[in-house]
């Protein structure tokens, strides 16, 4: 049995400024919908630093594993809830084709919508409850109940949307690694318009778009799925 973690955290960066080749593609999908990404680079050093928890908690795993290749024990791959929502189709109806990101952050007290945060609850309650998984569709419709959500709830809400990318590995269902791991990945779920836009902006930066932006199936036997969210940057 194979087990793979799906971790709300870069888990490759070798870059000393600015942005990781991934964020670079991936910010113009994310800024169409209202949203923003922050960079990685090894210059904030307790995130990406030598020192930093996140190398030791890999280090445990082996590193942060190959999507592409077949995995057998434990094995981390990174995601990035946002972009999930994205490819998933979970945008908010807006004067933009695109739509817009759910403003699901209760730190962001300007911008946060109690009506976005249930929005966002509600189809991860769905989907959960599609799979038969009755103890995480419980969490997740208490937290919707939750009229003053705190930060420690965004980060149980986006550890459940770890987990279902982790299903969806799992389900050997098709899903989109963004990236390479020589400089960082992503992975999310396929979703058609997504792999445009990324495709797109892949030609717009001067990459090649098989090179960046991979369909895939997760290749072993049987899959255990875990989740693993740490906040955001």
């Amino acid at each position: 049995m194979a087990t793979v973690v799906l971790l709300d955290q870069p888990t490759i960066v070798k870059n000393a400024a600015g942005q990781r080749p991934v964020e670079h593609i991936v910010c113009s999908s994310v800024s169409l919908r209202y949203g923003g990404m922050q960079p990685s680079s090894t210059a904030k050093e307790k995130m990406f630093g030598k020192a930093a928890p996140v190398w030791l908690f890999l280090s445990r795993f082996g590193g942060p594993a190959d999507p592409l290749k077949p995995i057998t024990g434990t094995r981390v791959f990174e995601t990035y809830p946002v972009l999930a929502m994205i490819a998933l189709g979970w945008m908010l109806k807006d004067s933009r084709v695109a739509g817009r990101l759910p403003k699901y952050n209760p730190t962001g007290r300007k911008t946060f919508s109690i009506l976005d945060w249930q929005h966002v609850c509600g189809l991860a309650s769905g989907a959960f409850r599609d799979r038969g998984v009755s103890d995480i569709v419980e969490w997740i419709d208490c937290a919707a109940r939750n009229i003053s959500p705190r930060k420690r709830d965004q980060d149980g809400l986006d550890a459940c949307l770890c987990l279902l990318v982790a299903l969806y590995l799992a389900e050997r269902r098709e899903c989109l690694m963004v990236g390479d791991c020589q400089t960082g990945y992503i992975v999310v779920p396929h979703g058609a318009n997504l792999r445009t836009e990324l495709d797109a902006r892949c030609k717009q930066t001067g990459r090649v778009p098989s090179e960046w932006v991979r369909v895939f199936k997760m290749h072993t036997s049987r899959i255990m799925a875990q989740n693993h969210a740490v906040g955001t940057q």
